[in-house]
């Protein structure tokens, strides 16, 4: 086993998280398929195993840390890239039903290809930008939890993920941990499209230096017929 992957044993255990049996061979043949990609696609900046389990697959996991996730729940990863943290979640929750979100082609492509080499049931990889398929019947307001790893600002992320959280749902945001001022702005729309900012947190990622925002947001009623807007107008007020 690649000795980065300890770190991730390491880390999980500081969490709470438990890692179920075949998880850490998973997470090997993932970070090989992220090592061989990365040179083809944009998949992470990080060069070495140890910055990806540490930056990537350490950080994927803090939701489940925090969360209580249902089993079989159905889980939206909105702007997967490569797979963070949808697929970590999955990985470790294979009960979950999990559906990573990706506009980029030829990520989707990693995705997938990922999704067969680690023989993961109930995943799906949905191809197309999040403000459009948050329209869409078979997506919007399905999803029990919706995960989004810095993928935009507050205002443009809240708005793209509840649309797909169900009534009842939880959206949680992974922000850089200097962006509580950025999420105390994202109040107001955040309220506008039925949800209520409930819990942030800022969490230092086991094993590493870094440390992470958690911004947990309960949806309690549905959003307006008119979220998501198009890109130019996302998180506008």
């Amino acid at each position: 086993m690649n000795r980065a992957l300890f770190q991730l044993e390491r880390a999980a255990g500081d969490m709470g998280v438990a890692l179920p049996p075949g998880a850490l061979g998973r997470f090997e043949a993932y970070l090989h398929e992220l090592m061989v990609w990365r040179g083809r696609i944009n998949l992470t900046a990080a060069t070495t195993p140890q910055a990806v389990v540490g930056l990537h697959f350490v950080d994927s996991l803090l939701p489940l840390s925090l969360v209580d996730f249902p089993r079989q729940a159905r889980v939206a990863d909105v702007g997967s890239g490569g797979g963070f943290p949808g697929l970590p979640t999955k990985i470790v929750r294979p009960d979950l039903r999990v559906t990573l979100i990706e506009a980029s082609t030829r990520r989707v492509a990693f995705l997938e290809h990922v999704g067969r080499v680690l023989e993961l049931t109930d995943l799906t990889v949905a191809w197309g930008r999040a403000e459009v398929l948050g329209r869409a019947i078979e997506h919007r307001e399905r999803f029990d939890i919706v995960l989004s790893r810095a993928a935009a600002r507050a205002r443009a992320a809240a708005e793209l993920c509840l649309p797909f959280a169900r009534v009842g749902g939880t959206v949680i945001l992974l922000k850089g941990p200097k962006a509580g001022p950025e999420l105390a702005a994202a109040r107001p729309l955040i309220e506008r499209l039925g949800g209520a900012l409930s819990e942030t947190e800022v969490m230092s990622l086991p094993t590493t230096n870094q440390s992470r925002l958690v911004a947990i947001i309960k949806k309690s009623r549905p959003c307006g017929e008119e979220y998501p807007r198009s890109a130019a107008r996302l998180g506008r007020y």
